[in-house]
């Protein structure tokens, strides 16, 4: 019920936004309005841009992403010319392409990998990304997952506002959309199960009940103050990721970061604060979730993990690559 009237509201203070005459015009369509990271990055895009153009959003009222957009976001489609209209990889054809002859630029933003088509039907799965004038990806290596399918591509790292910088009560947290086996849970669990004195939290999604007494299962939360205050460490043992939303929202709270050693990840092993970590060693995340406790507790480490987010992704650092790229590519003609 909460989360229902949060949305409602969202909603209706957008149909007051301030007029902004004068500016560029960036409107969004998107098929999949689920919880997910990449429908909060998607959101986090629009919500970074509003200050610099008018933006719409194509939602109604009961729609998830009125749970982060900002109420400066028009919800609706424009009735004028748009100079770029950005889509998800899921957004229909027919819902977007007459739309699509009113704007100078079409980007696809891609939040999932080309062998995974998120419940698209796998012979759609691509045609967005084939229609746009440019193909938007989060990170190099899930660009090179699509290579041959889109025209023009960038690359623009996701981003995030600062969260609270509470610590506790839990020493271990787990952000996530659980019931995906690959997120890994159950190996999390029986890892958290051997260390002692040591207590964790899940926030997210899971459809079961967890059996343990070291480990609380709270929920979903869309206040994400409350989630990252209520834990010292991140760990995420997951197989499959295209960037991690929650592991650059726990370095903005100043968290260090357990995380397997896959490929998504190790664009982060330079960070402060994240300890890479092979999902099948048990005695390797025992030693790293040890010494990412022990750096939770030393102010000047939280410091240095906070100020590495601050440098490359918070919300002004990824704006600005986001105006650069659009100034760009705006005189370009379809």
């Amino acid at each position: 019920m909460r989360n229902f009237i949060k949305k409602l509201v969202y909603y209706l203070m957008s149909l007051f936004h301030v007029k902004r005459e004068g500016k560029a015009v960036v409107q969004f369509i998107v098929g999949y309005e689920g919880i997910s990271g990449g429908s909060e990055a998607i959101a986090n895009i629009a919500n970074n841009l509003c200050g610099d153009f008018k933006v719409f959003f194509a939602i109604g009222p009961l729609s998830n992403f009125n749970l982060w957009l900002s109420s400066k976001v028009s919800r609706g489609i424009t009735n004028g010319d748009i100079d770029f209209l950005i889509i998800d990889r899921s957004a229909a054809l027919e819902d977007f392409e007459l739309i699509a002859n009113r704007a100078k630029i079409v980007i696809c933003s891609v939040h999932g990998f080309n062998r995974s088509a998120h419940g698209i039907e796998q012979q759609l799965a691509n045609i967005n990304i084939k229609y746009a004038d440019v193909t938007h990806f989060v990170s190099e290596h899930q660009r090179s997952d699509f290579e041959g399918e889109y025209i023009q591509s960038v690359v623009i790292p996701n981003h995030c506002s600062a969260v609270a910088t509470g610590c506790g009560p839990f020493d271990i947290g787990m952000v996530g959309m659980f019931n995906n086996p690959a997120k890994n849970i159950d190996l999390m669990i029986s890892e958290i199960e051997k260390l002692p004195n040591v207590r964790a939290i899940i926030w997210g999604r899971l459809s079961r009940v967890i059996d343990s007494n070291k480990v609380h299962f709270s929920g979903f939360s869309s206040n994400k103050d409350k989630v990252f205050s209520s834990f010292k460490v991140l760990f995420s043992l997951s197989l499959n990721e295209t960037f991690g939303m929650v592991v650059i929202q726990a370095m903005s709270a100043g968290k260090p970061c357990v995380l397997s050693s896959i490929e998504a990840h190790k664009m982060y092993e330079k960070c402060p604060g994240v300890f890479l970590v092979d999902p099948t060693d048990s005695e390797q995340i025992m030693v790293a979730l040890k010494a990412a406790i022990t750096m939770s507790e030393s102010a000047n480490s939280r410091q240095e993990i906070r100020n590495h987010w601050q440098d490359l992704y918070n919300d002004y650092a990824v704006k600005m690559q986001w105006l650069l790229f659009l100034d760009k590519i705006q005189n370009q003609e379809r």
